[in-house]
């Protein structure tokens, strides 16, 4: 996990979520953008990568792809609340 993902502030996530909701539209948006930008993430959650060939993931496990994505949603966005400590749950939202 690169130190890019500290960041000093604190918050409880909450694992409940309805992706659907007008008041989460922009995180829906922010998932589907960095999912839309990495053939790697598209293969490695069973999405179609298109005509790309052979995707290397470079070993990695899904739940290491789920802490890269929250890394960009929540923890590497300038003003977050949520921290490294947060990982483990906020991956489980993803």
């Amino acid at each position: 996990m690169s130190t890019s993902c500290l960041i000093n502030h604190t918050h409880s996530p909450t694992q409940e979520s309805s992706w659907t909701s007008s008041e989460h539209l922009p995180l829906s948006n922010t998932l589907l953008g960095i999912l839309k930008d990495s053939v790697t993430y598209k293969t490695a959650l069973g999405f179609d990568k298109g005509d790309v060939g052979s995707v290397p993931t470079g070993g990695k496990k899904v739940v290491n792809i789920y802490h890269e994505i929250v890394c960009k949603m929540f923890i590497n966005v300038p003003g977050s609340k949520y921290t490294k400590d947060d990982l483990e749950e906020l991956k489980d939202i993803i």
